[in-house]
Protein backbone atom coordinates (compact mmCIF):
# COMPACT_ATOMS: atom_id res chain seq x y z
CA UNK A 1 0.00 0.00 0.00
CA UNK A 2 1.54 3.26 -1.17
CA UNK A 3 1.95 6.19 1.35
CA UNK A 4 -0.70 8.70 1.73
CA UNK A 5 0.67 12.06 0.60
CA UNK A 6 0.62 14.79 3.49
CA UNK A 7 0.73 18.39 3.68
CA UNK A 8 0.88 20.81 7.05
CA UNK A 9 0.40 24.15 6.39
CA UNK A 10 1.71 25.33 9.93
CA UNK A 11 4.03 26.76 12.36
CA UNK A 12 7.55 25.86 13.39
CA UNK A 13 8.84 26.70 16.83
CA UNK A 14 12.29 26.55 19.07
CA UNK A 15 10.99 25.34 22.35
CA UNK A 16 12.54 25.93 25.91
CA UNK A 17 11.34 23.66 28.00
CA UNK A 18 12.31 23.72 31.79
CA UNK A 19 10.94 21.12 34.12
CA UNK A 20 9.61 22.03 37.62
CA UNK A 21 7.98 20.64 40.70
CA UNK A 22 5.16 23.00 40.07
CA UNK A 23 3.87 25.84 38.43
CA UNK A 24 4.92 29.44 39.71
CA UNK A 25 1.99 31.65 41.43
CA UNK A 26 2.10 35.11 40.15
CA UNK A 27 5.18 37.63 40.57
CA UNK A 28 6.97 34.12 41.90
CA UNK A 29 10.28 33.24 40.51
CA UNK A 30 10.95 29.56 40.97
CA UNK A 31 13.83 27.63 40.61
CA UNK A 32 13.52 25.00 37.87
CA UNK A 33 15.23 21.47 37.50
CA UNK A 34 16.99 20.52 33.77
CA UNK A 35 16.05 22.44 30.94
CA UNK A 36 16.09 21.52 27.18
CA UNK A 37 16.59 23.40 23.67
CA UNK A 38 14.68 21.81 21.01
CA UNK A 39 12.56 22.33 17.56
CA UNK A 40 8.70 22.09 17.71
CA UNK A 41 5.43 24.01 17.09
CA UNK A 42 2.45 22.46 16.18
CA UNK A 43 2.81 22.23 12.69
CA UNK A 44 6.31 20.35 12.58
CA UNK A 45 5.57 18.00 15.22
CA UNK A 46 2.02 16.92 13.36
CA UNK A 47 4.33 17.27 9.87
CA UNK A 48 6.92 14.50 12.00
CA UNK A 49 4.06 12.49 13.68
CA UNK A 50 2.31 12.13 9.89
CA UNK A 51 5.65 10.67 8.82
CA UNK A 52 6.08 8.19 11.37
CA UNK A 53 2.67 7.35 10.86
CA UNK A 54 3.23 6.15 7.45
CA UNK A 55 2.86 9.61 5.17
CA UNK A 56 5.06 11.06 3.06
CA UNK A 57 5.05 14.49 4.32
CA UNK A 58 5.58 18.40 3.19
CA UNK A 59 5.27 21.83 4.98
CA UNK A 60 4.01 25.21 4.09
CA UNK A 61 5.91 27.06 6.71
CA UNK A 62 8.05 30.28 7.32
CA UNK A 63 11.13 30.33 10.10
CA UNK A 64 13.19 32.96 10.80
CA UNK A 65 16.78 33.77 9.67
CA UNK A 66 18.62 32.97 12.88
CA UNK A 67 20.00 29.49 13.78
CA UNK A 68 16.92 28.36 15.35
CA UNK A 69 15.36 28.21 11.78
CA UNK A 70 17.77 26.56 9.96
CA UNK A 71 18.13 24.32 12.75
CA UNK A 72 14.84 23.61 12.28
CA UNK A 73 14.52 23.12 8.33
CA UNK A 74 17.51 20.77 8.61
CA UNK A 75 15.82 18.75 11.52
CA UNK A 76 13.08 18.32 8.74
CA UNK A 77 15.26 16.88 6.05
CA UNK A 78 16.98 14.57 8.07
CA UNK A 79 13.70 12.89 9.44
CA UNK A 80 12.46 13.18 5.62
CA UNK A 81 9.67 15.96 5.61
CA UNK A 82 9.86 18.19 2.68
CA UNK A 83 10.96 21.69 2.76
CA UNK A 84 11.13 23.19 -0.75
CA UNK A 85 8.06 25.42 0.86
CA UNK A 86 9.33 26.43 4.19
CA UNK A 87 10.47 30.51 3.54
CA UNK A 88 12.90 31.63 5.51
CA UNK A 89 11.94 35.28 6.34
CA UNK A 90 14.96 37.88 6.54
CA UNK A 91 14.92 40.31 9.48
CA UNK A 92 12.14 37.77 11.81
CA UNK A 93 13.21 35.70 14.38
CA UNK A 94 12.39 32.11 14.61
CA UNK A 95 8.68 31.51 16.50
CA UNK A 96 9.61 30.37 19.97
CA UNK A 97 7.85 28.28 22.80
CA UNK A 98 8.63 28.96 26.51
CA UNK A 99 6.92 25.59 28.11
CA UNK A 100 7.03 24.67 31.46
CA UNK A 101 6.72 21.11 32.61
CA UNK A 102 5.24 20.14 36.34
CA UNK A 103 5.92 17.39 38.36
CA UNK A 104 2.87 15.59 36.78
CA UNK A 105 3.76 15.76 33.18
CA UNK A 106 1.02 18.28 32.74
CA UNK A 107 2.49 21.70 31.10
CA UNK A 108 2.02 25.38 30.73
CA UNK A 109 2.78 27.33 27.38
CA UNK A 110 3.63 30.91 25.57
CA UNK A 111 4.22 31.00 22.05
CA UNK A 112 5.52 33.74 20.71
CA UNK A 113 4.89 33.71 16.56
CA UNK A 114 7.78 35.34 14.79
CA UNK A 115 8.43 34.11 11.18
CA UNK A 116 4.87 32.21 11.58
CA UNK A 117 3.39 35.85 11.53
CA UNK A 118 4.47 36.35 8.35
CA UNK A 119 3.18 32.96 6.69
CA UNK A 120 0.24 34.68 3.81
CA UNK A 121 -1.64 33.15 2.11
CA UNK A 122 0.49 33.64 -1.21
CA UNK A 123 2.87 30.91 0.30
CA UNK A 124 -0.07 28.86 0.03
CA UNK A 125 -0.86 29.55 -3.26
CA UNK A 126 2.13 29.45 -4.09
CA UNK A 127 1.94 25.78 -3.34
CA UNK A 128 -1.03 24.88 -4.60
CA UNK A 129 -0.01 22.56 -6.76
CA UNK A 130 1.81 20.33 -3.71
CA UNK A 131 -1.56 20.54 -1.99
CA UNK A 132 -3.70 19.25 -5.33
CA UNK A 133 -1.42 16.44 -5.36
CA UNK A 134 -1.84 15.55 -1.72
CA UNK A 135 -4.80 13.30 0.11
CA UNK A 136 -4.72 15.15 2.99
CA UNK A 137 -4.03 18.72 4.39
CA UNK A 138 -3.07 19.21 7.76
CA UNK A 139 -3.64 23.02 9.58
CA UNK A 140 -3.57 24.21 12.95
CA UNK A 141 -3.94 28.27 14.45
CA UNK A 142 -0.40 29.09 15.22
CA UNK A 143 -0.62 30.70 11.90
CA UNK A 144 -2.55 33.71 10.15
CA UNK A 145 -5.96 32.97 10.10
CA UNK A 146 -6.44 33.58 6.55
CA UNK A 147 -3.40 31.57 5.66
CA UNK A 148 -5.34 28.35 7.38
CA UNK A 149 -8.27 29.73 5.07
CA UNK A 150 -6.44 29.84 1.85
CA UNK A 151 -5.16 26.07 2.44
CA UNK A 152 -8.55 25.13 3.67
CA UNK A 153 -9.97 26.74 0.29
CA UNK A 154 -7.66 25.14 -2.01
CA UNK A 155 -8.12 21.75 -0.79
CA UNK A 156 -11.84 21.39 -0.55
CA UNK A 157 -11.71 22.57 -4.30
CA UNK A 158 -9.19 19.72 -5.17
CA UNK A 159 -11.22 16.93 -2.81
CA UNK A 160 -8.48 16.60 -0.30
CA UNK A 161 -9.23 15.03 3.65
CA UNK A 162 -9.04 18.04 5.72
CA UNK A 163 -8.20 18.24 9.71
CA UNK A 164 -7.99 21.15 11.63
CA UNK A 165 -6.73 21.59 15.15
CA UNK A 166 -8.20 24.93 16.38
CA UNK A 167 -5.09 25.34 18.77
CA UNK A 168 -4.80 28.13 20.38
CA UNK A 169 -8.77 28.88 19.77
CA UNK A 170 -9.09 31.63 17.54
CA UNK A 171 -12.80 32.20 17.09
CA UNK A 172 -12.48 32.82 13.43
CA UNK A 173 -12.07 29.69 12.72
CA UNK A 174 -15.78 29.09 12.72
CA UNK A 175 -16.22 30.56 9.59
CA UNK A 176 -14.03 28.39 8.25
CA UNK A 177 -15.53 24.46 9.36
CA UNK A 178 -18.15 24.15 6.50
CA UNK A 179 -16.91 20.91 4.23
CA UNK A 180 -13.91 20.22 6.38
CA UNK A 181 -13.43 16.14 6.84
CA UNK A 182 -12.35 16.48 10.41
CA UNK A 183 -11.87 18.85 13.51
CA UNK A 184 -10.24 18.13 16.37
CA UNK A 185 -10.45 20.58 19.61
CA UNK A 186 -9.40 19.23 23.46
CA UNK A 187 -12.12 20.29 26.06
CA UNK A 188 -11.07 24.09 26.46
CA UNK A 189 -10.91 24.67 22.69
CA UNK A 190 -14.36 23.35 22.24
CA UNK A 191 -15.86 25.45 25.26
CA UNK A 192 -13.86 28.14 23.14
CA UNK A 193 -15.09 28.08 20.05
CA UNK A 194 -19.01 26.85 20.91
CA UNK A 195 -19.63 28.70 24.07
CA UNK A 196 -20.36 25.10 25.76
CA UNK A 197 -19.07 24.23 28.98
CA UNK A 198 -17.29 21.50 28.25
CA UNK A 199 -16.26 20.17 31.45
CA UNK A 200 -20.04 19.66 33.42
CA UNK A 201 -23.28 17.83 31.73
CA UNK A 202 -23.90 17.24 28.12
CA UNK A 203 -21.48 20.20 27.10
CA UNK A 204 -19.20 17.85 25.14
CA UNK A 205 -22.22 16.76 23.35
CA UNK A 206 -23.68 20.00 22.51
CA UNK A 207 -20.30 21.59 21.47
CA UNK A 208 -19.59 18.32 18.87
CA UNK A 209 -23.28 18.95 18.01
CA UNK A 210 -22.74 22.53 17.03
CA UNK A 211 -19.29 21.93 15.32
CA UNK A 212 -21.25 19.45 13.29
CA UNK A 213 -23.46 21.94 12.23
CA UNK A 214 -21.21 24.01 10.87
CA UNK A 215 -20.48 21.47 8.44
CA UNK A 216 -17.34 19.41 9.89
CA UNK A 217 -17.71 15.63 8.35
CA UNK A 218 -15.94 14.51 12.34
CA UNK A 219 -16.09 16.26 15.33
CA UNK A 220 -13.40 14.90 17.71
CA UNK A 221 -12.79 16.49 21.63
CA UNK A 222 -9.37 14.97 23.08
CA UNK A 223 -10.11 14.96 26.88
CA UNK A 224 -5.70 13.51 28.08
CA UNK A 225 -6.51 10.69 30.35
CA UNK A 226 -10.27 10.24 29.54
CA UNK A 227 -9.75 9.82 26.08
CA UNK A 228 -11.70 11.00 23.03
CA UNK A 229 -15.23 11.30 21.60
CA UNK A 230 -16.50 11.91 18.19
CA UNK A 231 -19.47 12.99 17.01
CA UNK A 232 -20.38 11.80 12.79
CA UNK A 233 -23.38 11.24 10.90
CA UNK A 234 -23.66 7.40 11.45
CA UNK A 235 -23.41 8.06 15.57
CA UNK A 236 -20.93 9.27 18.46
CA UNK A 237 -18.69 6.86 21.00
CA UNK A 238 -15.83 7.23 23.06
CA UNK A 239 -12.49 5.90 23.28
CA UNK A 240 -10.67 5.55 25.87
CA UNK A 241 -7.00 6.53 27.23
CA UNK A 242 -4.47 4.35 27.27
CA UNK A 243 -3.10 3.89 30.88
CA UNK A 244 1.05 4.97 30.68
CA UNK A 245 3.23 6.58 33.44
CA UNK A 246 3.82 10.41 31.61
CA UNK A 247 7.07 12.04 32.04
CA UNK A 248 6.10 15.04 29.36
CA UNK A 249 2.91 15.65 27.87
CA UNK A 250 3.80 18.45 25.06
CA UNK A 251 3.05 17.61 21.83
CA UNK A 252 0.84 14.95 22.72
CA UNK A 253 -1.91 16.72 20.67
CA UNK A 254 0.20 16.76 17.72
CA UNK A 255 1.48 13.54 17.63
CA UNK A 256 -2.12 12.36 17.92
CA UNK A 257 -3.61 14.52 15.00
CA UNK A 258 -1.07 13.25 13.12
CA UNK A 259 -1.64 9.90 13.49
CA UNK A 260 -5.08 10.37 13.29
CA UNK A 261 -5.40 12.16 9.71
CA UNK A 262 -2.74 9.66 8.34
CA UNK A 263 -4.34 6.29 9.68
CA UNK A 264 -8.00 7.32 7.85
CA UNK A 265 -6.28 8.73 4.65
CA UNK A 266 -4.67 5.89 4.43
CA UNK A 267 -7.24 3.65 3.93
CA UNK A 268 -6.48 1.62 0.54
CA UNK A 269 -10.35 2.38 -1.18
CA UNK A 270 -8.97 6.38 -0.81
CA UNK A 271 -5.14 5.82 -1.95
CA UNK A 272 -6.48 4.12 -5.05
CA UNK A 273 -8.43 7.25 -6.34
CA UNK A 274 -6.46 9.70 -8.95
CA UNK A 275 -5.08 12.83 -6.85
CA UNK A 276 -6.61 16.17 -7.35
CA UNK A 277 -9.75 14.18 -7.77
CA UNK A 278 -13.22 14.61 -5.62
CA UNK A 279 -13.82 12.10 -3.07
CA UNK A 280 -16.05 11.29 -0.56
CA UNK A 281 -14.44 11.13 2.63
CA UNK A 282 -17.56 8.82 3.87
CA UNK A 283 -15.44 6.95 6.81
CA UNK A 284 -17.47 3.99 9.12
CA UNK A 285 -17.68 4.03 12.68
CA UNK A 286 -15.71 1.71 12.78
CA UNK A 287 -12.91 3.13 10.93
CA UNK A 288 -13.18 6.11 12.49
CA UNK A 289 -12.74 4.00 16.33
CA UNK A 290 -9.49 2.11 14.89
CA UNK A 291 -8.23 5.11 14.02
CA UNK A 292 -8.60 7.29 17.23
CA UNK A 293 -7.23 3.67 18.47
CA UNK A 294 -4.28 4.38 16.78
CA UNK A 295 -3.98 7.78 17.45
CA UNK A 296 -4.56 7.65 20.93
CA UNK A 297 -1.41 4.34 21.61
CA UNK A 298 0.65 7.14 19.35
CA UNK A 299 -0.04 10.19 22.04
CA UNK A 300 0.25 7.43 24.66
CA UNK A 301 3.99 6.52 23.89
CA UNK A 302 5.06 9.84 23.42
CA UNK A 303 4.14 11.38 26.69
CA UNK A 304 6.34 8.59 28.22
CA UNK A 305 9.34 10.74 26.77
CA UNK A 306 10.67 14.06 27.48
CA UNK A 307 9.88 16.86 25.17
CA UNK A 308 8.15 16.84 21.71
CA UNK A 309 11.25 16.15 19.83
CA UNK A 310 11.38 12.87 18.68
CA UNK A 311 8.82 11.92 20.74
CA UNK A 312 6.61 10.60 18.28
CA UNK A 313 6.71 6.32 17.73
CA UNK A 314 6.71 4.72 14.40
CA UNK A 315 3.08 2.90 13.19
CA UNK A 316 5.01 -0.43 14.10
CA UNK A 317 5.88 0.36 17.54
CA UNK A 318 2.35 1.64 17.86
CA UNK A 319 1.12 -1.26 16.56
CA UNK A 320 3.12 -3.46 19.06
CA UNK A 321 1.59 -1.46 21.78
CA UNK A 322 -1.40 -2.30 21.09
CA UNK A 323 -0.93 -5.71 20.73
CA UNK A 324 0.21 -5.43 24.69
Amino acid sequence: MNSPKVVVVGSINCDLTTYVTRFPRENETLMGGRSSLAVGGKGLNQAVAALQAGGTVEMVAAVGDDSFGLAAKNYLQQKGVGIGHVHTINAATTGTASILVDANAQNMIAVAAGANAYLLPSAVHAAEALIAAADLLIVQQEVPLETVGAALQIAKHYGLMTLVNPAPAILGINDLIAGVTLITPNESELASLTGVDAFHGNGIGDGLAQLRSRGAAIALVTRAERGCRFLMAEGEATVPAFNVKAVDTTGAGDVFNGFLGVSLAGLPRFLSATPGTKREWDFTMAEVEWAVRCASAAAALSVMLPSAQDAAPTMAEVEQFLTT
